[in-house]
C-alpha cells in the first residue's frame, strides 16, 4: 500500500490510518459500554432459556427428538438455570468465575450417555456455552480500558513543530483525494488529547478558569483544523481561475438567433468540456469536506459547511484585496540606467482593468455557488463591503486623534482576515481606497481643469473631458456602490480635517491680532450694509492692502473644499441614479421616510412644547446611513464641524473673494467664471467654481446669518461698482457686449453661482441687488 511513497508521505498515511483505526475502535468500545447492560441481559436470558428447554426435554414434557425422560437431569438443568439467573452484572469477577464453572459443568454433562445420538441436545448445550462465553466477554468490557487506550494513543507530544512539519503533506493528500478529509477528522479528534492534561489539573483544583482554558485550547485546535482544510478552498479558487479564463476569454456569447451552419462554431465543445471538468473538480472538493460530520473539539462544535464557507470567504477576501491593491496603482516607477522617473498610468484604463477582473471573478463565483452549496451573491456582497469599509476606516485613521488599530476594527476577523498591504513607496495613502480618492483629486485639480455645471464634468484647457458622468459610471463598475460610498466618506474626513486646520489658523492669537482690527475697522466703515460707503471703491483697495498674508492658506483650503464637495456631489448623483434603477422601491421608501422625519423636525421648531425633537429616536442615524449610501443627500449643505462662533468670518470671506475676482472673466459661451489666460494654457489661477463652493461650505459651518451677511457684502460691493462717479478709473474696463465692467460682471456671476450651488432663493439676492442688474449683466 505504501510502497514507493516518500518518507513524509508514508508517515502521514500511517498516521491517518492509525487515527482512523483508533477512532473506530474507540467508537465501537464506547458503544459496547453504552449497551453493556442490555447485551448482558440478552445473553443471560438466551442462556437461561436454552437450559430451561433442556430441562423440559428431560422432563418428558417437550420433544426435541425421540421422547426421553430423566428426572435427575431435569432437576440438574433447573438448578443450572437458577444459577444463571442469579448472575449479577454488578459483580463481574465473581460472575465470571461462576460462568466458567457452569461452562465446565455443561461440557462434562455432554459426555453422559443420554446425549449420545441426540444432536439437538448437543446443539442446545453448545448454544448455552456460547451465550455464557458472551456474558464473560461482556463482563470484561470495563471503562478502565478507555483510560488505558487514551494513554496509549496520546499524541499531545506531537503538537507544535512535529505536526506542523507534516501539514504540507496533508495538503498534498487532500489535493489528490478530497475524501481523505474523513481520515483527517479522526486525526483531529485524536489531537484532542492535548487538552486533557491541562484541563484535568484545572478541574481537580476546582478552578473557575476551566471554561476559559477550554475555549483557548479549543480555538487552538480549530485554528489548526482551518489551516489544514484551507487547502480545499485554495485549490477551489485555483480551479476557479480556469473557469474565469474560459468564461471571459474563450466562451462566445450565444446569439438570440443562430444559423444552423454555425452551430458547431458556437457549441465550443472543447471549451465547455474544460469548464465542466473544472466544475466537477470543485464539486468533488466540496463533497469531500461536507462528508465530514459535525465534530466537537473541546467546547466548540465544528460545522463542516461553516468551515467550507469560511475558507471560501477567506480566499475571496484575499483575491479581491489583491486585485484592488495591484490594479489601483496610478503612478509607476521606471528605473533606467542613470535615473529613475515617475510614469503616470492611464486612470481610466486602471479602472477598466479592475472592473473587468472583478466582473469576471464575480460571474464565475456565482456560477459555482450551486456546486459548493453557498449563497454566492450574498457572500460576495458581504465580504466586498467588509473590504471597502475596513480600508476606508484604516485610511481615515490619518485624520483621527484616536485611531482604530487593525485588531480593534469591527470589520476585521481572525478566521477571515482582511490583508493589510504595505503602503506603496512615495505614496501618502495607506491603501487602495486612499490612492483612488487622491487620484480623483489629482485628476480634477482646479489648476488644470475647469468644472462645467451644465455638463457635470471637469474639462482641460483643450476642451477634453477629464472626469465626468462616464468616468463615475466606470468607477461604480470597478469598486461598486460600496466603493463610491467609501470615497464619499473619505472625502468627508478630508473636508473636516481642512476645515479644522483653517479655523485653528484663523484663531491663532498671533494671526488673529493682525487681521481683526483691520476687518472690524472695515466693517464699521461699510455699515449699514444697505447703503454705500463714503470712500467708495477706494475703501476696498485700502483694506486689502492692510490685510496680512493669510490668503494663501485661505485659497488652498477653499479650493480643496470646493473640489471635494463637487466630487461628493457627483458621487451622490451616481449613487442616487443607481439606487433608482436597481431598486426604485427602496429609493422611494427612503425619500418618503426622509420627508416624514424632516416634517417632524419642522413641526418641532414651529411648536417645541407639543412636538419633541426626534433626536432620541434610533431611527435617525440608521436612516442617515441609508440615505448617504443611496445618494439622497446634498453634500454642499452639510455641516462638517461644530465650533465656537467666528463673528468676522463673513468679512474675511468677502475680502478673500475680492482678491480673487480680478483673476477671472465671465465666459459668456460657458456661462462660468473662467481664469484669464486660460485659452493659452494653464495660467496658475484656480478654477473659480471650487472657490465659490469652498466659500459657501466654510460659511455654512456657522450660523445661517453668516451666509446672509456675506451676500449683503457682495451686493453692496456690486452697487459700489455700479456708481458712475466712483466706479471709473482703472476698474472701468467694460466686458465685451456688456454694459458693466469686467469686475462688476464677475462679482454678479460669483454671487449667482453661490446662490445656485447653495440652493438659495433668487429673491434673497434681489433684496439687495436690483433684478434688472442680474438679468442684464451680459
Amino acid at each position: 500500500m505504501y510502497q514507493g511513497a516518500p518518507a513524509a508521505d508514508l508517515v502521514v498515511s500511517v498516521l491517518l490510518d492509525v487515527a482512523e483505526l483508533e477512532f473506530r475502535v474507540k467508537s465501537l468500545y464506547e458503544k459496547l459500554l453504552d449497551s453493556k447492560m442490555t447485551r448482558w441481559d440478552e445473553a443471560k436470558t438466551d442462556a437461561s432459556n436454552c437450559i430451561i428447554e433442556l430441562a423440559e426435554f428431560f422432563s418428558g414434557a417437550k420433544v426435541l427428538a425421540r421422547k426421553i425422560k430423566d428426572d435427575n437431569l431435569q432437576k440438574w438443568f433447573d438448578s443450572i438455570a437458577g444459577e444463571v439467573r442469579k448472575l449479577a452484572y454488578t459483580e463481574p469477577v465473581s460472575a465470571g468465575r461462576k460462568i466458567q464453572q457452569l461452562i465446565n459443568a455443561l461440557e462434562e454433562v455432554e459426555q453422559f450417555h443420554q446425549f449420545d445420538g441426540i444432536l439437538q441436545t448437543k446443539q442446545y448445550l453448545a448454544d448455552t456455552r456460547s451465550h455464557l462465553t458472551r456474558m464473560v466477554r461482556i463482563a470484561n468490557v470495563q471503562e478502565s480500558f478507555l483510560a488505558s487506550f487514551e494513554v496509549v494513543s496520546d499524541i499531545s507530544y506531537a503538537w507544535g513543530h512535529i505536526i506542523n512539519a507534516y501539514t504540507a503533506q496533508m495538503h498534498d493528500r487532500i489535493r489528490r483525494d478530497p475524501f481523505s478529509t474523513l481520515k483527517l477528522r479522526c486525526l483531529f479528534l485524536k489531537l484532542k488529547s492535548i487538552m486533557e492534561l491541562p484541563l484535568l489539573r484545572i478541574s481537580q483544583c476546582n478552578s473557575g478558569d476551566l471554561l476559559s482554558v477550554s475555549e483557548y485550547y479549543s480555538n487552538m485546535l480549530i485554528n489548526y483544523v482551518r489551516m489544514v482544510l484551507e487547502v480545499i478552498p485554495r485549490t477551489m479558487f485555483e480551479t476557479l481561475n480556469v473557469i474565469i479564463q474560459v468564461q471571459t476569454e474563450k466562451l462566445k456569447e450565444l446569439p438570440t438567433r443562430l444559423e444552423k451552419d454555425r452551430l458547431r462554431e458556437f457549441a465550443q465543445l472543447d471549451e465547455r468540456f474544460q469548464l465542466a471538468q473544472a466544475t466537477h473538480s470543485i464539486s468533488a472538493f466540496t463533497h469531500g469536506i461536507l462528508a465530514m460530520e459535525q465534530t466537537l473539539l473541546g467546547v466548540i462544535k465544528i460545522e463542516p459547511k461553516k468551515l467550507l464557507e469560511d475558507g471560501i470567504r477567506k480566499q475571496l477576501v484575499l483575491r479581491i484585496s489583491d486585485i484592488c491593491h495591484k490594479e489601483l496603482v496610478f503612478v509607476q516607477k521606471e528605473v533606467g540606467m542613470f535615473s529613475t522617473r515617475i510614469v503616470e498610468l492611464d486612470f481610466q484604463q486602471c479602472l477598466h482593468n479592475v472592473a473587468t477582473q472583478l466582473a469576471g471573478f464575480r460571474r464565475s463565483f456565482e456560477y459555482i455557488q450551486d456546486y459548493v452549496n453557498i449563497y454566492g451573491l450574498r457572500v460576495w456582497q458581504e465580504e466586498f463591503q467588509r473590504i471597502i469599509n475596513y480600508n476606508v476606516e484604516q485610511e481615515c485613521n490619518t485624520f483621527l486623534k484616536k485611531q482604530v488599530p487593525d485588531w480593534q476594527s469591527s470589520y476585521q476577523s481572525t478566521s477571515i482576515p482582511i490583508p493589510r498591504h504595505k503602503p506603496l513607496d512615495g505614496d501618502s495613502s495607506v491603501n487602495f481606497m486612499g490612492r483612488l480618492t487622491r487620484e480623483l483629486l489629482r485628476q480634477t485639480n482646479p489648476e488644470k481643469t475647469l468644472y462645467l455645471y451644465p455638463l457635470s464634468g471637469w474639462f482641460d484647457y483643450e476642451g477634453k473631458e477629464v472626469v465626468g458622468i462616464r468616468m463615475f459610471a466606470l468607477l461604480k463598475e470597478s469598486v461598486g456602490v460600496l466603493g463610491l460610498s467609501g470615497i464619499d466618506k473619505l472625502l468627508c474626513f478630508m473636508v473636516v480635517h481642512r476645515l479644522q486646520q483653517l479655523v485653528t489658523l484663523l484663531r491663532s492669537p498671533k494671526l488673529e491680532s493682525t487681521w481683526k482690527d483691520t476687518v472690524r475697522r472695515f466693517h464699521a466703515q461699510v455699515e449699514p450694509l444697505g447703503g454705500l460707503p463714503e470712500a467708495g471703491i477706494a475703501l476696498y483697495e485700502e483694506t486689502l492692502s492692510k490685510m496680512p498674508k493669510i490668503w494663501g492658506a485661505f485659497l488652498t483650503t477653499t479650493a480643496f473644499l470646493g473640489q471635494a464637495q463637487l466630487l461628493r456631489r457627483q458621487c451622490s448623483v451616481e449613487l442616487s441614479s443607481t439606487c433608482k434603477l436597481d431598486s426604485n422601491s427602496l429609493s422611494c421608501a427612503l425619500e418618503a421616510t426622509n420627508t416624514a422625519l424632516l416634517t417632524d423636525i419642522q413641526a418641532h421648531y414651529k411648536n417645541p412644547e407639543s412636538k419633541p425633537y426626534p433626536e432620541a429616536s434610533p431611527i435617525l442615524p440608521e436612516v442617515a446611513k441609508y440615505l448617504t449610501t443611496a445618494g439622497i443627500h446634498n453634500p454642499i449643505s452639510q455641516i462638517y464641524i461644530t465650533t465656537d462662533p467666528l463673528d468676522d468670518l463673513p468679512v474675511l470671506a468677502f475680502l478673500f473673494t475680492l482678491t480673487q475676482l480680478p483673476k477671472y472673466y465671465v465666459d459668456s459661451h460657458l456661462s462660468v467664471l473662467a481664469p484669464k489666460g486660460r485659452k493659452s494654457g494653464p495660467s496658475g489661477t484656480l478654477d473659480c467654481c471650487p472657490l465659490v463652493i469652498g466659500v459657501l461650505t466654510l460659511l455654512r459651518q456657522f450660523h445661517s446669518s453668516h451666509t446672509q451677511t456675506f451676500i449683503q457684502y457682495m451686493a453692496q460691493y456690486i452697487r459700489v461698482l455700479l456708481q458712475p462717479a466712483k466706479g471709473g478709473g482703472s476698474n472701468d474696463q467694460r466686458s465685451p457686449n456688456s454694459a458693466f465692467s469686467v469686475e462688476t460682471a464677475c462679482a454678479i456671476q460669483f454671487l449667482e453661482d453661490l446662490t445656485r450651488y447653495g440652493q438659495i432663493a433668487r429673491e434673497v439676492v434681489q433684496m439687495y441687488v436690483p433684478p434688472f442688474v442680474i438679468d442684464h449683466r451680459d
